[in-house]
């Protein structure tokens, strides 16, 4: 079964930080902004471009929870017109504005926040993502585990994950022909 969104931002909570609101809504902020540098920097379709669209899910998924975002809270077209870059910028400035000079903008927060899920959501990237951050953290987010990460092992997650949709993949093109996938 395909993970959805709503499972993916319930799921990406049990490794979040525990910080105090405004310390966290900065940190998921910041975490946005650099993981879209990151992602940038990397080749399509390679397993690092999963793991970095992967760090960008998980920071989406924390500015929903943190602003308790619903998709229909919103009107997403506000902001799906938009570049990665720009709505991602736009997105960091209205979470500054909210926390910094208390700007009542959630509204605004909302959209962009929306438009970029409808744009970046796989299911497939946050599965791997899951998967990279259960070989991180077992149990729940730890400063341990955090700071002595065993990257080949969350690697490893990334790509059993990536074998499995393969996998998939070729189950369903065996039975409905290569043009019905």
């Amino acid at each position: 079964m395909t993970m959805t969104w709503d499972e993916y931002v319930e799921l990406s909570a049990r490794t979040d930080k525990p910080l105090p609101e405004r310390e966290r809504k900065l940190h998921h902020a910041l975490l946005l902004t650099t993981e879209y540098l990151e992602w940038i920097q990397t080749k399509r379709g390679t397993d690092n471009d999963t793991e970095e669209r992967g760090d960008i899910l998980w920071a989406l998924a924390a500015v929903y929870r943190d602003y308790n975002i619903k998709d229909a809270s919103s009107d997403e077209r506000q902001a799906s017109c938009y570049r990665y870059d720009t709505r991602i910028e736009r997105l960091a400035s209205a979470i500054k504005a909210n926390i910094v000079y208390g700007k009542d903008n959630v509204d605004d927060i909302a959209a962009y926040t929306i438009g970029l899920r409808l744009s970046l959501w796989r299911a497939r990237f946050g599965e791997a993502n899951i998967a990279k951050l259960k070989a991180r953290y077992p149990d729940k987010y730890d400063d341990s585990c955090a700071t002595n990460r065993d990257t080949g092992k969350e690697m490893e997650a990334i790509r059993g994950t990536i074998k499995t949709w393969l996998e998939d993949l070729d189950r369903r093109r065996q039975k409905h022909g290569p043009h019905h996938v």
